[in-house]
C-alpha cells in the first residue's frame, strides 16, 4: 500500500515541479510539514521511482557572497536552492579548522558543480584542484569558478588505475543526481534508462606529477561513487609523501559491496593515517568501522602515533 501511495504521489510531484512551485517550496521551507514535502519534489527521489526525464534548469543562489548556478532538475541544485546554501559544507567547515588562506591547493576529486569547495575558495582565496568527470557537469562547474573569480586548475578525467578502452572510461549517468554518476553501472541505478559519457582517464599519480601545485595541497576531497578504493591506489606514491588531510564519504549503509570497498580502504590507508568521523560542524569523534558516517576525515600519522 505505501509503494503505491509513494508511486502515485511522485506521478504528481513529477509533473508539478514548474519554478514558480520550486520557488515556493524554497520560501516556506522552514515549516516543517513544507520541508518533508519537498522531499517528493527531489529528482533524486523521483528517479527511483519512475523513470525522470531530464532537462536543464538553471537558478542561483547567493550564500555570504558566494553565487551559485545550480540545476533545480538535479538533486544537488535543488536541494541547494531549497535550502539557499550549497549542498556539501564539510569542505568549507574543515577549509576553516585548518586556517587555509592565499596559495593553499584544495583538491577536489569529483568537484561536480562547485558547490563543496567554490565558497571556500571564494572566501578565503584558496586555490581549486577540481577533477570532474562529466562534460556537462564540468561546464556548469567553471561557470561558478568564474562567476565567484576564483583561482582553479579543471581537468575533465576520472582517475584511477584502469587504463580504460584507449583512454576512455564508460561515466554512468544518473539524470535525477548526477553526483550519483560513477564508473560502476550498478551504483545508484535509477528506474528507466540511464545513459553513459566517454570520459579520459589517467591515476592520481600521473595527475598530482603534472600539477605545478604538488607541494600546495592542503585538502583533498574525494566523493567518487564507489570508484574511492581504486583513485586511492592510484596515487600510492602521492600518498606515500601526501601530508593533507582526505575527507571522504563513508556510507556504508549503501550496500555490501560499497561497504566491502570502504573497509578495504580503511585497511590499505590505516599504516599511514588515523581517521575520525565528523559532524556538521567538521568536529572530529570517535569513528566506528561498522557505522555509517556523511563524511569521515584521515589525518596523516606522526611517526611515533602509530598504536
Amino acid at each position: 500500500m505505501k509503494a503505491i501511495l509513494v508511486r502515485a504521489i511522485t506521478f504528481f510531484t513529477a509533473r508539478l515541479r514548474f519554478r514558480p512551485v520550486i520557488l515556493v517550496l524554497q520560501k516556506l521551507n522552514q515549516f516543517p510539514f513544507v520541508y518533508r514535502a519537498a522531499r517528493f519534489f527531489d529528482p533524486n527521489y523521483i528517479r527511483k521511482i519512475r523513470p525522470f526525464r531530464y532537462q536543464p534548469a538553471v537558478a542561483q543562489i547567493n550564500w555570504q557572497g558566494t553565487r551559485l548556478l545550480v540545476d533545480l532538475n538535479d538533486h544537488i541544485g535543488f536541494q541547494s536552492f531549497i535550502r539557499n546554501e550549497p549542498f556539501e559544507m564539510t569542505v568549507y567547515t574543515m577549509a576553516q579548522n585548518l586556517g587555509l588562506s592565499g596559495g593553499d591547493v584544495i583538491l577536489d576529486i569529483g568537484a561536480n558543480i562547485g558547490t563543496a569547495s567554490i565558497p571556500i575558495c571564494r572566501e578565503r582565496g584558496c586555490e581549486l584542484a577540481a577533477v570532474e568527470a562529466s562534460k556537462d557537469t564540468a561546464a556548469q562547474l567553471l561557470r561558478n569558478i568564474s562567476l565567484n573569480d576564483v583561482k582553479a586548475h579543471v581537468d575533465v578525467i576520472a582517475l584511477g588505475s584502469s587504463s580504460g578502452v584507449g583512454g576512455f572510461l564508460k561515466l554512468h549517468l544518473r539524470d535525477g543526481n548526477r553526483g550519483a554518476s560513477s564508473l560502476h553501472e550498478d551504483w545508484s541505478t535509477s528506474v528507466g534508462v540511464d545513459t553513459f559519457e566517454w570520459v579520459p582517464c589517467q591515476s592520481l599519480d600521473d595527475y598530482v606529477a603534472r600539477s605545478p601545485f604538488a607541494d600546495r595541497i592542503k585538502l583533498i576531497k574525494i566523493d567518487v561513487e564507489g570508484a574511492e578504493l581504486d583513485v586511492l591506489r592510484s596515487g600510492r606514491t602521492f600518498l606515500s609523501r601526501n601530508t593533507a588531510p582526505i575527507l571522504l564519504e563513508y556510507r556504508i549503509d549503501a550496500g555490501e559491496k560499497t561497504r566491502k570497498m570502504l573497509h578495504q580502504v580503511l585497511d590499505d590507508l590505516d599504516d599511514s593515517y588515523e581517521v575520525h568521523a565528523l559532524d556538521e560542524a567538521g568536529n572530529k569523534h570517535p569513528f566506528d568501522r561498522d557505522t555509517a558516517y556523511a563524511n569521515v576525515l584521515f589525518e596523516r600519522r606522526t611517526k611515533d602515533a602509530r598504536p
